[in-house]
């Protein structure tokens, strides 16, 4: 079964301008992007890098479907993060390895 793909173009804040062809299935309500160097230098079709980090989060609402398919810039916020929860053992073992990987490579 093949879709058909749709020009979607993205209008105000960050990502303005910036157009991708997409199946009509791809398309929800609310996007969320996370902006960071490499967002702009994907968007340039330019190679990213390998550690940037992310800025913020911009947000984007989905048009009315007149003709092609359009999202609207509709606020940024700070980098996305999960909900708060309680930490499970797992995640203080890997904070901990995280810590001592990062200490010798420092000390290296």
């Amino acid at each position: 079964m093949t879709s058909s793909l749709e020009l979607v173009e993205f209008l105000g804040g960050p990502l303005d301008g910036y157009q991708r062809t997409m199946t009509p299935d791809m398309l929800v309500q609310l996007v969320e992007f996370d902006i960071s160097e490499n967002t702009f230098r994907i968007m340039a079709r330019e190679k990213p890098k390998s550690r940037a980090r992310c800025t913020s989060t911009a947000i984007y609402l989905l048009g009315s479907r007149e003709g092609s398919a359009k999202y609207h810039f509709l606020s940024v916020t700070p980098p996305h993060q999960e909900k708060p929860r309680r930490p499970k053992l797992t995640d203080v073992i890997r904070a901990a390895l995280r810590r001592v990987i990062s200490v010798r490579t420092k000390v290296s």
